[in-house]
C-alpha cells in the first residue's frame, strides 16, 4: 500500500486511538496482548520510516526552521508497507472503529498531530477503502 503523508498520520493515529485511547461513544473490544504487539509493530514500522524521509527532507524533529514549513514537507512523504494477513485485519479494525467512534467529528485532530495536518473524518473512510482493498503478503 501506498502511505501518503497524510494517509500515515491517519493510519499510525487509527492505531493508537484503537489500541490506547479509552472510546466514549462506541464499544470496543479488548485487544490480546499479540494484536497490540502486532499493532505497536505496524505504528513503529510505519513511523521509522516516514521519521527517516521527515529528516532526509529536512523536516525531521531535531530539524530547525518553521514547524508549518515541516509539517507540509511531511505531507509530501510518499511511502510503500505491505501488510500481513493479521496485519491487514487489525488495521482495517482499527480505521472502522475510529470511523464508528469518531463520527463526522471535526476534532479528531486531537489525536492525530493537530489541526494543521487537515485530517477529516473521510480520510478515515478512505483508509478503510483502501485497507479492505489491499491484498496482504502471505
Amino acid at each position: 500500500m501506498i502511505l501518503s503523508g497524510k494517509k500515515v498520520r491517519v493510519l499510525t493515529g487509527a492505531l493508537m486511538v484503537f489500541e490506547s485511547i479509552p472510546f466514549t461513544r462506541t464499544e470496543k473490544r479488548k485487544l490480546s496482548r499479540a494484536e497490540e504487539r502486532c499493532l505497536d509493530r505496524i505504528f513503529d514500522e510505519v513511523m521509522s520510516v516516514a521519521e527517516a524521509e521527515y529528516t532526509e527532507i529536512g523536516a525531521g524533529p531535531d530539524d530547525e526552521g518553521d514547524y508549518m514549513v515541516k509539517v507540509k514537507k511531511r505531507l509530501t512523504v510518499s511511502l510503500s508497507r505491505e501488510f500481513t494477513t493479521e496485519e491487514l485485519k487489525l488495521a482495517t479494525e482499527a480505521a472502522a472503529a475510529c470511523i464508528a467512534e469518531f463520527g463526522d467529528d471535526k476534532s479528531i485532530n486531537v489525536y492525530f498531530g493537530g489541526y494543521e495536518y487537515g485530517i477529516v473524518p473521510a480520510d478515515f473512510r478512505k483508509l478503510l477503502a483502501d485497507l479492505k482493498s489491499e491484498k496482504a503478503t502471505e
